[in-house]
């Protein structure tokens, strides 16, 4: 629970950011999983170019990777 006692020693401008990259984290996590999950998604079946489902699949497990990447880039950065 380090990460928990830097938490309170920051300045107003570094929780904002440690905020924001927590929101950013949540919306590519929940991004992915509507991509990995949801079958019918109403906007890209009227795209010209159709999405399958593998597609989607690779996409969304994309994003998800993405997203715990960039949360564990900032639960490990060092203050300056």
């Amino acid at each position: 629970m380090n990460w928990l006692n830097n938490f309170q020693q920051k300045s107003l401008k570094q929780r904002f950011l440690f905020i924001l990259g927590l929101f950013f984290f949540v919306l590519f996590l929940c991004l992915g999983f509507v991509f990995i999950f949801w079958d019918n998604i109403s906007g890209l079946n009227q795209l010209e170019t159709k999405i399958n489902s593998q597609q989607r699949l690779y996409f969304g497990v994309l994003l998800v990777v993405y997203g715990t990447y960039r949360f564990l880039k900032l639960m490990n950065k060092k203050d300056e």
